[in-house]
């Protein structure tokens, strides 16, 4: 079973919010917009936590100058997908699950008031069949009588006689799980306290871990309390049971009881007892204590203690070891301890690992290894959220995974909203040698990713282009070039041909805020051929590019080097130390990109 969508009301900055989920999922924005809170949102959901005061919507009463609950209520709503089979015996599902675009689902909700929490989950309404009445009676022969198959019903209905009435409230529950004997309809409604106590469904559901942004060095310490402790001390408990050395130290503790036997007057602790039980008699004559020493369990006392080190040629305590490296690390240790236990408990429910910056203190290797690893993690049995600010962290050659970014910001009225969208899916839609461009692409610049982190997108041919357009920003005023920094991100296509697809990928996305530049090349016939695709692929917006007759070489006044062709643009750029030093040709080029800023 895995997480589907999440809705959020009233938490937070998440007033009303929206985030679908896959295998894989980024949180992406900027700072201090929430991605935090969604991860805490999803924890509240799948755990018995419950929400403190501060974590209510909030916003400022220009009237009253004060912090005010914009909302009284939280309320999260989970959509599960690929509920398995057995989820139709399990208490407080029975009969919830539905169908949808072929995979079976259910809808969870938990709502939060001051003092007062709600469980419920979302069924389908239903009427019994006419047909499977026998009078005002429904029996098992009744069933078999409407023309379900009698196998199935007596598989369903064991131990019950054929004439029984199944309408009476000790039957019910049966009746009400065997989907045959029901028509449904297409509304739903809210069914309060599934399942009894909320543990009974939230035992059901994926359970949640969160890495959290902190470096979590305790977790490797040996305390039964933390991962590894819990890993080894419980793996040693495992191993000690059945050891047949182990039955040599019950037998050798057995004899050491006799030892320090306290009812034995011939033992040190014997003779103990007495001048003990002798003074407190003089005090009480009718008093005495007694104390008995206990060695049959020598697994109740018996603690190993671990000496934990970390590093690489040079082994230290975890203090002395670096936080990208203890971050890892306890990632790791947290993983494992929960496949350890689905393993060995047979609990089959799938993980939701929630990541904070998984990229935080880790150098541009270690964080590509990083993310591989989140990748081979969001696997059949696990999904794994991140939030995160590096591009790095995003994989767009993965066609497996089904993988999802939300682009959480700010709204005007300080709530935030998401704009999600499947990376995979739009990825697998694109057709024929439009994918093979973009997956090109995407291998050779592990960069490109950024293009889901920025507000706007430039799109250029190359390296060329990119050079001369940075070397220009960097002579704006620093008002101008600070705004467009913040809001641009470049993206070389690598060449002509990878725009058109580049083009009708994002905007298969909905990422429609960016501008291309591009050569017109007349005369050379292959990369002039691409010119009107991609125009038909901006759908005729000449708004949206600026192309350059007939190369940027020609719009900076010379000559188009054979080779060396960023080099040559850096040298011919070099002199540059502000705006109107720039050829007017490229001016007018750098006006209409960035008509809103200049």
């Amino acid at each position: 079973m895995k997480l589907e969508k999440l809705e959020i009301r009233g938490f937070r900055k998440c007033n009303y919010i929206d985030i679908q989920l896959g295998d894989a999922t980024f949180l992406i924005g900027e700072n201090n917009v929430g991605k935090s809170s969604i991860l805490r949102a999803i924890e509240l959901l799948l755990t018995a936590n419950t929400p403190t005061a501060d974590d209510y919507s909030k916003f400022f009463n220009i009237e009253t100058k004060s912090i005010e609950n914009f909302s009284t209520e939280i309320v999260l709503v989970g959509t599960f997908t690929d509920v398995p089979l057995e989820a139709d015996g399990w208490q407080g599902f029975k009969g919830r699950v539905f169908t949808e675009n072929e995979k079976r689902k259910i809808k969870y909700r938990k709502t939060f008031s001051i003092g007062n929490s709600k469980y419920e989950i979302w069924e389908q309404d239903k009427e019994l069949k006419p047909e499977v009445y026998d009078g005002n009676k429904i029996t098992i022969d009744s069933i078999i009588a409407s023309g379900i198959n009698e196998d199935v019903v007596k598989k369903h209905f064991v131990d019950i006689e054929n004439n029984q009435n199944l309408t009476v409230a000790k039957y019910k529950g049966f009746l009400e799980s065997f989907s045959f004997v029901w028509n449904y309809k297409d509304s739903f409604n809210w069914i309060n306290n599934p399942g009894g106590i909320p543990q009974n469904i939230i035992s059901k559901l994926p359970k949640f871990i969160l890495i959290p942004a902190e470096h979590k060095a305790n977790e490797i310490d040996s305390d039964r309390k933390t991962a590894l402790g819990e890993v080894m001390s419980t793996i040693f408990d495992d191993v000690v049971e059945s050891s047949e050395n182990f039955d040599k130290v019950k037998e050798y503790f057995g004899e050491l009881e006799k030892e320090i036997d306290t009812e034995n007057t011939d033992t040190i602790f014997g003779k103990l007892m007495i001048k003990v039980n002798t003074t407190i008699k003089s005090i009480f004559p009718d008093s005495e204590i007694q104390a008995k020493v206990n060695l049959s369990d020598p697994s109740s006392f018996l603690k190993p203690k671990y000496d934990i080190k970390l590093g690489s040629n040079i082994m230290t305590d975890v203090s002395y070891q670096g936080t990208g490296m203890i971050r890892s690390t306890a990632f790791s240790l947290l993983k494992f301890r929960e496949d350890w236990k689905k393993e060995r408990d047979g609990d089959l429910r799938n993980l939701v690992i929630c990541f904070e910056e998984p990229e935080l203190f880790l150098h541009p290797n270690a964080s590509n290894q990083m993310r591989d690893a989140i990748y081979d993690l969001s696997s059949s049995s696990n999904q794994i959220i991140c939030t995160s600010h590096s591009p790095y962290m995003i994989d767009l050659s993965r066609e497996k995974e089904n993988q999802i970014i939300n682009n959480i910001s700010i709204q005007s009225d300080s709530f935030v909203k998401s704009s999600a969208f499947s990376v995979t899916e739009k990825f697998l839609e694109l057709q024929g040698s439009d994918r093979d461009y973009v997956k090109m692409l995407v291998k050779i610049d592990d960069y490109f990713a950024r293009a889901f982190f920025a507000k706007k997108i430039l799109i250029v041919e190359g390296d060329t282009e990119d050079v001369v357009l940075r070397k220009t920003i960097n002579v704006l005023p620093k008002i101008t070039r600070d705004r467009i920094i913040s809001d641009y991100q470049f993206i070389k296509a690598r060449g002509k041909a990878t725009i058109p697809p580049l083009i009708r990928y994002f905007n298969s996305l909905g990422i429609t805020e960016y501008f291309v530049i591009h050569d017109r090349d007349q005369g050379t016939p292959r990369a002039e051929d691409v010119n009107p695709r991609i125009l038909t692929a901006l759908e005729e917006s000449e708004d949206k590019r600026v192309m350059l007759e007939e190369n940027i070489e020609d719009a900076l006044g010379y000559e188009a080097p054979t080779k060396d062709k960023p080099f040559k643009a850096h040298l011919e750029t070099k002199a540059w130390e502000k705006f109107e030093d720039i050829p007017q040709v490229w001016q007018n080029v750098i006006k209409k990109i960035f008509k809103d800023y200049i």
